[in-house]
């Protein structure tokens, strides 16, 4: 597998990534929040969605009790 560093954010860096190595498609598991902390902290999630040009799975996480 190739390495490489990444020195910006994550969406961006992601999807520069999957541009310059041509994948086919990206997996990825999801905290899925909401609300406040969803703007607070934003979503890679969503913003990979948004800008990928290849299929993409997303899993979420089961909530935990506690």
């Amino acid at each position: 597998m190739k390495q490489m560093l990444v020195a910006d954010s994550a969406t961006r860096g992601l999807l520069r990534y999957c541009r310059e190595t041509e994948v086919e498609a990206i997996a990825l598991s999801t905290h899925g929040r909401g609300g406040v902390s969803r703007l607070l902290m934003g979503s890679v999630a969503d913003k990979l969605i948004r800008g990928a040009a290849v299929p993409i799975l997303v899993n979420r996480r089961p909530r935990t009790n506690g």
